[in-house]
């Protein structure tokens, strides 16, 4: 379902999604397995796109559920379903990266949402190396990034989402969003900057006789 304006086929499925809800809150069992049916598996492949570890990606998928089924008492009907779900996921996202110590990213340089992203916000080189090592040290500044900026970058590179479809969900601003997403891009030239001039300084030292 898109978060944003709704057309009125969108305005159906959100009094649809409303009267799931009230059913589940009142202890429908039947009306929750529907909306985990519906919204687990695309809240589970944003969970991916910021966690790159299944494991975890699971653990935070099964956290996100258990608390929308103790919050849907609180779910105001008149708020798009899909994005209250999806803010109560990266508020559970927000907390297990807190608690973590390992850092998912500098364990993932392979992945293809890097080269993905990196595709998007950067020119590579032509030479299959140095496109490596571009991609690791896109890796690395993402990692590096807060959690709040990394979530609204990826979602917005990787997902496509606009900035007030990420701002719905995160309840922030589409100004906010917008603000997070232009430094974190910022933050990763830069890191991706400053790596390759360590890499070309340490040349030259080798050079020298």
């Amino acid at each position: 379902m898109a978060i944003g304006s709704p057309t009125t086929e969108e305005g159906a499925l959100h009094e649809a999604d409303a009267e799931l809800a009230t059913r589940a809150s009142q202890g429908d069992m039947r009306a929750f397995r529907r909306i985990y049916e519906r919204f687990a598996p695309v809240v589970s492949r944003r969970l991916r796109r910021v966690l790159w570890i299944q494991s975890d990606v699971e653990d935070v998928l099964q956290m996100t559920f258990l608390e929308v089924h103790r919050s849907l008492a609180r779910f105001q009907v008149d708020r798009s379903l899909a994005a209250w779900i999806h803010g109560i996921a990266f508020r559970v996202v927000g907390t297990h990266l807190r608690t973590q110590r390992r850092r998912a990213w500098l364990s993932t340089a392979a992945l293809v949402d890097t080269e993905k992203l990196v595709n998007n916000l950067f020119v590579t080189p032509d030479d299959d190396a140095a496109t490596r090592e571009v991609l690791a040290d896109a890796t690395r500044g993402i990692g590096e990034l807060s959690d709040k900026k990394r979530i609204a970058l990826l979602l917005h590179e990787l997902e496509g989402l606009s900035m007030a479809e990420i701002g719905e969900m995160l309840s922030e601003t589409p100004q906010t969003i917008n603000a997070r997403v232009q430094s974190a891009r910022d933050e990763v030239r830069l890191s991706i900057e400053r790596a390759q001039t360590r890499r070309q300084k340490s040349a030259q030292r080798r050079e020298v006789p």
